[in-house]
Parts: C-alpha cells; structure tokens; sequence
C-alpha cells in the first residue's frame, strides 16, 4: 500500500514529518532548535575516563558538555579488536579490562542516547554502523545479513549480489528491506557511497582530538525519506522552498525515477497538518485514554519496568452477546494499540489486558489483526499468544530511537502524569497551543485571546514570540496571551472577537478568571429530576378516599371540598346549621347543588364568590405574567468567560398529585393545568 510523506516547517525552524497511509497517521517526528536533537547513530572521538571490571564497562566522555551530558556507558563486549592491544577477539571480560587504558582515545557511536537512560548516561558502542538507502554498512564488524522481510528466491538473488559488490572481509553489511527489490547497480552505488564516508569519518578519527563530535546523522527529512523506501511512496509533499531543494537534490542521487514522476509536490500552505487532518492524530499521541469507534477504550500507563495497556468495553455494545461483544471490541483495540506503540517508539516489556474472551477461534482471531497491524512497524516485535487464565498478551518491542514522544516528557511530582512520574513537557505543549491559535486566526476575528497556565504563557511571550508576531502578520490579528495562575496543566480557554469602532479593549488582567474550577464551555443539557423530592413547606399531601367515597365519585362525580364536608355530614348524623332537621334552627331543608327550587327565603341566597374569586386569580396572573421569564437550558457566557445557568421561574407550581390516576374524566377536564416548574423550591 503506498505511502504520502507530509513534511511541514514552521517560521521558527520547526520542521514537522508525517507518513500516511489513506489519510491515517504512520510515522511521526519533528524537530526545532529548541527541543531535544537526537542523538543516536551519531559518532564522536571520545576518551577513557575509568575502566570498571567488576560492571564489565568503562564510562567514557565523548562530548565537551560535561554540564548536561553524562560520561557514556561502553560495555567490554562492544569494544572492537582494534582497540585492544593484542587485537584478538572474543576475549573473557577480565583481558579486555587490561587491554585498554584510561585515557585512550576511540571511535564510539551511540547506540541509545541519554534520553533512554536518565540516570546512566547513553550507552556507546564502537562497532560502528552506517545506514544507506539500500544496505548498511559494518567496517568493524565482519557480519553479513539480509532483511527477516525477504522469502527464500529473494535470498539467494541477493546472496549472488553481495558476492558481486567485491565487499572487503574485514567489514559486513546488511542488506534493508528496500534493497531486496533494488537493480546491482544501485545497490552497487549506495556501498560505494557508503565506503567513501567511511574512509572520511577514519580520517577524522585519527586527525581530531578527543572529545569531538565527528559525524552526524542525516537529518529529520532525508532519514524519514530513507527509512521509508522500502515501501512504494506515492506523494512527498512540503511547504518550503528550501526543504523543497533540499529533496530534490537527495532524490536525483538516490531516486531520480521520483522526480521524473512527480512525486515531490511543492504545497505553499501555512496549515499543511490541518489541511490533511493530521493535528488531531497527532495530539492523541498524548491521550492516556483512546477511544475507540464502538465505544470502548484503550487505557495507556507507562513504568520504569514496561508499558501496561488495558482495554475497556466502557460504553461498547457491539454484538449480540458478551462474547461477540468483547470481540469486536477487542479487534479495535488490537489496531489503536498497534499504531500507538508505533508512534509513540515504546519498547521493552509490554502487556496487553483485553477483555476476556473463552472461545480459542476469537483469541485467535484478535492476535492475527495485532500481528498484521504490527507489520506497518519497522521495529522488530515478538509477541505471545493471549493468555487464557489471565487475557493479557505480552510483547517485547525493538525502539526506533525516535525521540519524539520521550523528549516531550518532563518529571513531576504530582498526579498529571502521563508516564508514572511524568508528564508532557512545556515546549511541546506551547507547540500544540501555536498551531491552535493559527488554525483559529484563518477565521474571521480580529482579536483571539488565549487563557493558559503561567508557564506555558511564559513560554509562548518569550520562546516563541517571534512565531506569534509572525501569524499576527500573516493573518492581520492581535494575539492576547493571558496567563492563568487558577488554571491546571494542560488547560487553555481561546475566544474570538471582532473589533468595534465604538469598543475599547479591556485591560488584560482584567480578564482573568477567578475560579479554577469553572468549565468556561457548558454544554446545553437538561437536568434530571430526581423521582423522589421533598414537597414545598406549604403543601398537604391529598388523602386518599375511602371505599365509598370512591364509589360516590364514580356516580355522581367529583364535589366541591364544601359539598363533601355536607355528604359526610349528613353520612355521620350530623346536622348543617341550616338544616331543618333535628338540632337545626332553622326551618329550610337541604338543598343539593344541583336544586334550582324557589322558597320564600330565595331572596335569602348567600352572595356566589366564585365569580370574585376568578377575578382575583386573574388578577395575580397578570401580575405574574409582567415578570421577566427566564429559559433553564440558557447559558450566559460573559465577557471575563464566566458561565452562569439562569434557572427558570415558573408562575404556577404543580398541584400535588395524590391519587390523581383514580379521578373521573369529568373531574380531570373541569380541572386547569398548571405549567409544571422544572425545580421544587424549598
């Protein structure tokens, strides 16, 4: 499957390389002044400092730098013969500690860099290795290979190759995965580049003094280039003139069937990463947490002793079972875990924790999709089949030496840890914030203003001031950096504005928000009301009706809460004042509600109130209907990037409900519905 190379340099040196394959990120590395330079294949005439039988190493100091370098660590097995004063080889370790001397000067190359060993310094070794396009090149060591990628026809034709390339016995090589389908004579041509820097990094060996730095590796762009071309490359696309250059002269040595393709693409484009979708991947390098399409999630935690991965179904129901379940989730997993490891140059011991699966075709099934995914890597992998007893799988993983990922960490002493005791580290975290305000200055804005920690805004208002003028030029805005002290790491509140004619800015300290705890975007959502709430102070609970009451309903009717006190008078012996039955004083007989009959004390009637009543409840809605209204789901954002909710007031409360179910339809529909409040107030 081909491959695109996406190279994009920023104003401030920083150059950025990604490889893709269908728009999904492969390879990742950048490079600016400022961040940490990689060190290894580089090659240094260093010095014997002490020699340490009983560790089987001496420490050796190869770089003036004493200050921030440590002394490099040269075990006696990768001393070569010449070094020692028989020059014989395979020597037990004891003859090796008395064949060399304190002082001595060698020709060392680091082979993992003091980035990999914090507290030991980089370890060195003087079997020196030089890369090409096609093979690599051992003038010390009299090894001969060829690329584990390479079947069995592919052997014996590059067998029949290297006896052609007439090599010298004292030196070997290796031949690379891209040099298995490469014609002799550029095979032939990269070893005899390779012979002439050799003989150039010999005679500055014995001219220079001891410590110097004697040859570098290529840089950023070409090594991607060359450790890519093994596979076929599709699109190698850059936004800079001189990288452009640059190239092109590398490729009319190497591949000149490249430029006659047009594959090198000159794209003058400030947002080359975003342009092709790749911030996103790029900063999820950073995740603890990835998710997954499903909806499951990959957790990473890195220790001192290997890397411990664990896969979540989280909110993942793929499936039609628990176990179909835990599959479809588990081969998404097997991919994010492949490419993360990938891009993030984890190596050493690895454990991976799937989700438990008992059927032996699925763990089959998941290990396959790992393995095939693994062969996108470069690094030499071996993995174990996928434990029954515990679901966990465990791999061992060679590192590239990319130190990109590592080299964005920093040590910490609290919880923000991204690795156990670190986190990502202030330069490249102001390096992601840069390209997140140049995204937003593309927009329509005059003014963006950018909340952040202190020591990140530090950073951005010094370090990287010149980047900031330069997007405030390219684009015509005004970038305000306001740091934080509430603020936690990792945090940045960015807004727009447009500048009015009749606005005055306001001062930047002023707009600093107090509350560290405040979320300044609130999502839109509806509280969930609780099923059980405490009722207002106000309120009595409805009682619940006899047996005859309900009956009673049933014929006749709901009755007014006066007719019922009436029925259940008459139903206890009791008399009405007005009654004429025994014990009333007056002589008119009951009457029901529904009893239009005139008597002569029909001019007597008690005045009807209900009227009045309807009157005043009208009234109080009107009073209440001038009241400004206020919507629950508004969010208030204000200008210092405070979030208030305004909190909906309604006219009416709810009736309390009681045994409203068992209420006549006649009842229910004389009944008037009240607006329901969203809160019950206390």
């Amino acid at each position: 499957m081909k491959k695109s190379i996406i190279i994009e340099q920023s104003g401030d040196d920083r150059i950025r390389v990604a490889v893709t394959q269908k728009g999904t990120l492969i390879e990742y590395d950048e490079s600016s002044p400022r961040t940490y330079r990689r060190a290894k294949n580089t090659i240094y005439n260093a010095t014997i400092k002490s020699i340490r039988p009983e560790l089987g190493a001496a420490f050796v100091q190869y770089t003036n730098d004493s200050n921030n370098t440590k002394d490099g660590f040269l075990p006696f097995s990768n001393i070569a013969p010449i070094y020692l004063s028989s020059g014989k080889a395979d020597l037990p370790e004891a003859e090796i500690a008395q064949q060399i001397k304190v002082g001595q000067k060698v020709l060392v190359q680091i082979k993992k860099d003091q980035l990999h060993h914090e507290s030991k310094g980089a370890a060195l070794t003087t079997f020196i290795s030089l890369a090409g396009t096609y093979l690599v090149l051992l003038p010390l060591n009299q090894k001969q290979a060829i690329s584990r990628k390479a079947d069995t026809a592919q052997r014996d034709s590059i067998k029949e190759t290297i006896k052609r390339l007439n090599v010298d016995e004292s030196m070997g090589i290796i031949i690379r995965t891209a040099g298995l389908t490469a014609p002799h004579s550029d095979i032939e041509w990269d070893y005899k580049a390779l012979m002439q820097q050799w003989r150039l990094i010999s005679d500055a060996h014995q001219s220079q003094s001891a410590p110097c730095l004697i040859h570098e590796d290529e840089n950023i762009v070409t090594r991607m280039i060359r450790d890519n071309m093994s596979g076929a490359i599709d699109k190698i696309i850059c936004n800079n003139a001189s990288t452009f250059d640059a190239i092109k002269n590398y490729l009319e040595t190497i591949r000149p069937d490249y430029i006659q393709e047009d594959v090198l693409t000159l794209f003058d484009h400030d947002l080359m990463f975003h342009h092709y979708s790749l911030e996103e991947q790029i900063e999820q390098i950073f995740h603890v947490k990835v998710s997954l399409p499903s909806g499951g999630q990959v957790v990473f935690h890195g220790t001192e002793a290997g890397y411990m991965i664990d896969v979540n179904s989280s909110k993942s129901t793929v499936g039609a079972s628990v176990e179909e379940n835990a599959l479809n989730t588990n081969r998404e997993a097997a991919v994010a875990v492949a490419d993360m490891l990938r891009l993030r140059d984890i190596s050493g011991i690895i454990h991976i924790d799937f989700i438990d699966m008992y059927d032996e075709a699925n763990r089959a099934t998941v290990e396959k999709i790992f393995t095939d995914r693994c062969t996108l890597d470069r690094a030499k992998i071996r993995t174990e089949p996928i434990s029954l007893l515990t679901g966990c799988m465990s791999l061992l993983r060679q590192g590239l030496g990319t130190v990109f990922f590592k080299s964005s960490l920093e040590p910490i002493n609290n919880d923000e840890m991204l690795i156990i005791g670190k986190r990502r580290s202030v330069p490249s975290y102001a390096n992601y914030i840069l390209s997140v305000i140049e995204k937003s200055a593309t927009q329509t804005t005059d003014i963006i203003q950018v909340q952040l920690p202190v020591e990140v805004a530090t950073y951005l208002l010094n370090e990287s001031r010149t980047a900031l003028h330069q997007i405030e030029h390219r684009h015509q805005v005004t970038i305000k950096i306001i740091p934080n002290e509430y603020f936690l790491y990792q945090r940045y509140v960015l807004k727009r504005f447009h500048r009015d004619a009749d606005s005055t800015d306001d001062m930047s300290h002023t707009l600093i928000s107090p509350h560290a705890g405040e979320k300044p975007w609130i999502a839109n959502e509806k509280l969930d009301k609780p099923h059980v709430q405490r009722r207002p102070s106000g309120s009595k609970s409805s009682k619940k009706p006899s047996v005859l009451g309900s009956i009673w309903q049933t014929i006749f009717g709901a009755e007014t809460s006066t007719t019922q006190k009436a029925a259940g008078n008459r139903r206890t012996g009791r008399s009405h004042p007005r009654s004429g039955r025994p014990g009333n004083q007056g002589g008119n007989r009951t009457r029901r509600s529904g009893d239009h009959r005139s008597d002569g004390n029909s001019s007597r009637r008690r005045p009807d109130r209900r009227s009045d009543n309807r009157s005043n409840r009208q009234q109080v809605n009107d009073n209440k209907e001038h009241q400004p209204e206020k919507n629950f789901n508004s969010v208030d954002q204000t200008h210092e990037g405070k979030s208030t909710i305004a909190v909906e007031q309604s006219a009416n409360r709810r009736r309390p409900t009681g045994n409203r179910s068992r209420r006549p339809r006649a009842a229910q529909q004389q009944t008037k519905k009240n607006p329901v409040s969203q809160f019950d107030d206390d």
